[in-house]
């Protein structure tokens, strides 16, 4: 199996967190994982080392996966289209949400955004609705059919005409669908190191998942190394 720990720094960690009622970052903006809740977190990761998990590039072990010589992948839903395509039907596939420990277990969303900066009128008016079009059930439509992604918008997904009809036709994208009733933000550190502070997390979870720190003393690493970042 792989189990995608490179996600942007930190998602798949921060699920990980979430599905065990944890979270990454406190509502104040300090860390949120220096506990039991994170221990248990990265001892997964280790076990999953452990399992023989082969250390590769994310772009690497989709290829393997599309390949058939991967028999497990551990990511984004937004991947789904794409592995589907590249396995060209060669073997079945299943997919499954993330199991959770937690009453209040979350999963956190992607981190799609749209910003308006322009201050002429008239562009303000057509960026504003394209906006309200990229966000809404049409489009969101197109978006879920050509990548599996989840809907940032609950409406297609109700209407037989929209994404009805299209998930009834294909099943394995009601994984994610699935997960919509717990989801949560994704989460970043404020200050101007919060880029760093997601590559050092990053550094960390490869040392764990490759069996080269111990889950007990990656934490307390990446306690100090955010800590420092943080001030």
């Amino acid at each position: 199996m792989f189990f995608d720990y490179q996600a942007d720094g930190n998602w798949t960690f921060q699920a990980l967190l979430n599905l065990q009622g944890g979270q990454l970052v406190t509502p104040d903006g300090k860390m949120g994982f220096n506990n039991t809740v994170g221990l248990s977190a990265l001892k997964t990761l280790s076990e999953i080392g452990r399992s023989g998990m082969i250390d590769m590039p994310r772009e690497q072990a989709r290829q393997a996966f599309a390949a058939g010589t991967l028999g497990m992948y551990v990511g984004s839903s937004a991947q789904l289209g794409n592995l589907l395509k590249a396995s060209g039907n060669k073997f079945s596939i299943g997919t499954a949400p993330l199991p959770n420990s937690a009453s209040n277990a979350r999963i956190p969303v992607g981190g799609g955004i749209y910003m308006l900066t322009t201050k002429d009128p008239k562009k303000q008016a057509a960026a504003w609705e394209y906006i309200k079009f990229a966000t809404g059930p049409v489009a969101q439509t197109l978006l879920v059919e050509q990548t599996g992604v989840m809907p940032s918008n609950d409406l297609p997904a109700r209407d037989p005409n929209l994404l009805g009809q299209f998930y009834a036709r294909n099943p394995l994208h009601q994984a994610s669908l699935a997960q919509l009733s717990i989801v949560t933000t994704w989460t970043a550190f404020p200050g101007p190191n919060s880029v760093k502070i997601g590559d050092k997390i990053r550094d960390h979870l490869r040392a764990v998942v490759t069996l080269k720190s111990k889950p007990d003393a990656a934490l307390s690493s990446m306690t100090k190394d955010v800590e420092a970042l943080l001030r």
